[in-house]
């Protein structure tokens, strides 16, 4: 039972170290029903937290298990919750606490690389004997052979099956929109870092990727406090520099680009001058930044 009191506590740090699921066809655990969703665990520590009056870093890393509502915690009472919060991390799991996933199969993806030469190798196999479309896979859940690498040609067991990567409309639609919601209405916040849990895992489809980040910083917030005792990894923007003078709202998302809504709502959030810049892999191109390696 969690018996921490509010006293003039200014940091919290969570850091949860959780088991990803290395088959992702595996029924995910139903741990609160998702009309029951205010009595999952974290809703309810973020509730207590709430009422901390000294509280400015709240940082809950590691990949938290939250239902898709769990921002309806950070509002639940508008003007008292979080009155003094600079600094919000949020680092969740790609499963929910109710039993679903914040992903999905990237069909459109695999759909393309079929046509794709770079991938010929890859489907040089025939995965139909693996196919199944009702688990939306393309593999048995016993592991399989699969070609991987330039010339030679490599082969390599794998006992999981990490294929998720495509956010999931009917999940992480409402997330997104309540983190908006809360960042925009949390008047003193500085920093907020809201980013998937990094498993270390491959994902089985080498044409796929499951990023996710997106960061607001403050107008005249540098993107690391000038003394990190938590030594936080935050992103590293090396042009970010130039832009510190207004707000600035970046993303880092692989292969998807945010529901025009929810993209919206961000923007409304944080004012209609903030700077913001997308990120993948690569370089310059425009105001699209192509992703660093820290990420």
């Amino acid at each position: 039972m969690l018996s921490l009191g509010p006293g003039k506590i200014q940091t919290i740090i969570f850091l949860v170290h959780l088991g990803a699921m290395e088959n992702e066809l595996l029924p995910v655990h139903e741990l609160v029903p998702p009309e029951l969703w205010e009595r999952e665990t974290w809703n309810r520590v973020v509730e207590h937290f709430a009422t901390f009056p000294y509280l400015q870093i709240l940082h809950l890393a590691g990949g938290i298990v939250v239902c898709p509502s769990f921002f309806s915690s950070f509002t639940g009472s508008l003007g008292t919750s979080f009155k003094n919060l600079k600094e919000l991390v949020i680092e969740f799991s790609p499963a929910t606490a109710d039993g679903r996933w914040f992903f999905q199969r990237d069909d459109k993806a695999i759909q393309d690389a079929r046509a794709d030469p770079q991938y010929k190798e890859y489907w040089d196999e025939d995965w139909s004997d693996h196919s199944d479309s009702e688990t939306n896979s393309l593999h048995s859940t016993e592991g399989a052979i699969r070609v991987f690498g330039d010339e030679p040609v490599g082969l390599h067991l794998v006992h999981w099956n990490v294929f998720r990567s495509l956010p999931d409309i009917a999940t992480f639609h409402p997330f997104l929109m309540g983190a908006a919601k809360a960042a925009g209405q949390l008047q003193r916040l500085e920093r907020f870092l809201l980013q998937v849990e990094r498993t270390g895992k491959t994902l089985d489809f080498p044409f796929t990727n499951r990023y996710f980040q997106v960061w607001f910083l403050k107008a005249g917030t540098a993107t690391t406090p000038a003394i990190d005792p938590l030594s936080t990894k935050f992103p590293k923007v090396p042009c970010d520099v130039e832009y510190q003078n207004q707000n600035r709202l970046y993303w880092a998302v692989g292969n998807w680009q945010p529901w025009k809504d929810v993209h919206q709502i961000w923007l409304d959030a944080f004012g209609p001058h903030v700077k913001e810049m997308f990120f993948t892999e690569g370089i310059w191109r425009g105001d699209f930044y192509e992703y660093l390696e820290e990420f």
